[in-house]
């Protein structure tokens, strides 16, 4: 049985799930990878400061759990590897944060999707990739990314 995902509409209740995320990614993941961090102390003062310190440096973390199927039907991009990045979260890096790292923590919990009557796929993947907000603001600046809005995004 495929696992059922909460709405992307629902922000609020993502940004509860993503600090349980947050706080696993920090005691698993980042001593598997070789880092050491911590959630970022600011956090407690300010809900939009980034989620962690990794090895001293800020970074945001971001979780992606399902693939953006019809990525490739609507930007060209291959689903297998298409993420999310806010544009809330673009502006307030690039007044605020320039340096800041993101980290993606990816796993594919459904490969396959039913859309208008046709079946989307993508191969099974779980990793962590790193990017700097300098590289992806590149990408977004000589539009190399396409924008895509949620439909009915509550908050």
């Amino acid at each position: 049985m495929l696992p059922v995902m909460h709405s992307p509409e629902d922000k609020a209740w993502w940004v509860e799930a993503g600090a349980n995320k947050e706080l696993d990614f920090v005691e698993r993941v980042l001593p598997l990878l070789g880092f050491s961090g911590v959630i970022n102390p600011a956090k407690r003062e300010d809900r939009y400061a980034p989620d962690l310190l990794v090895n001293g440096h800020l970074a945001d973390l971001k979780c992606q759990r399902t693939p953006f199927f019809k990525a490739h039907e609507l930007y060209g991009i291959d689903p297998q590897f298409a993420v999310s990045f806010n544009e809330k979260d673009y502006r307030r890096y690039s007044e605020h944060y320039p340096e800041l790292d993101l980290y993606y923590w990816i796993v594919w919990q459904t490969t396959t999707k039913r859309i208008g009557g046709e079946e989307h796929r993508v191969k099974p993947m779980a990793g962590v990739w790193r990017a700097t907000f300098s590289a992806i603001r590149h990408r977004i600046e000589h539009e190399s990314v396409r924008s895509h809005d949620y439909l009915h995004r509550l908050l």
